[in-house]
């Protein structure tokens, strides 16, 4: 059965929980103007762009400030200022993991941007895992997580290998989905 976990790291005053660090970005606001497509309560929100990496972020009391997280693993929040007050946020009809741990213990974060090679049959990167050749895509029957049985499995793929081999690479089975991490 995978194994669904909210990851926490700000409680809900909206402070850093103990054994988090802190560190602010200064000189540089962002804009927060939807909610974390990993959400699972109010005011998770995404801020910035692709290269600010803050897609899961915290709204502080004072609505004018967030504390984003890179992934669930790490201990360090980033905090960034608003370029305005944040607004209320809801959350996602269907939230979408932030983080997987796969079968193999391989860890993988959701992707959010950023340059990535022509992939064959059509499939699209949607994580990129620890192992730097690894990435988690939608697979070509259109499916990203497998839910039809307790265990979920995902399309997993070598990208070298993939982009080298073209039509001719021949997909790994699924994976299974050990743990699936959402922003609470």
């Amino acid at each position: 059965m995978t194994s669904l976990v909210h990851a926490s790291p700000v409680d809900a005053a909206g402070k850093a929980r103990p054994g988090y660090s802190i560190t602010r970005v200064t000189g540089k606001t962002v804009d927060c103007l939807t909610p974390s497509p990993s959400a699972v309560r109010v005011d998770v929100v995404a801020c910035g762009s692709t290269a600010d990496d803050a897609d899961v972020c915290w709204v502080e009391p004072d609505r004018a400030k967030v504390l984003c997280e890179i992934s669930p693993w790490d201990k360090e929040l980033r905090e960034f200022t608003s370029s305005g007050m944040i607004h209320k946020m809801t959350v996602p009809a269907q939230p979408l993991a932030w983080a997987v741990v796969l079968q193999g213990g391989d860890k993988c974060v959701r992707r959010i941007g950023g340059a990535v090679d022509s992939l064959p049959f059509g499939i699209i990167p949607a994580y990129y895992c620890q192992d730097q050749n690894r990435m988690i895509v939608v697979g070509a029957d259109g499916k990203l997580f497998d839910k039809s049985s307790a265990r979920w499995t995902v399309q997993t793929i070598d990208e070298p290998e993939a982009v080298k081999a073209g039509s001719a690479y021949k997909l790994p089975p699924r994976e299974s989905v050990v743990t699936a991490y959402f922003a609470d």
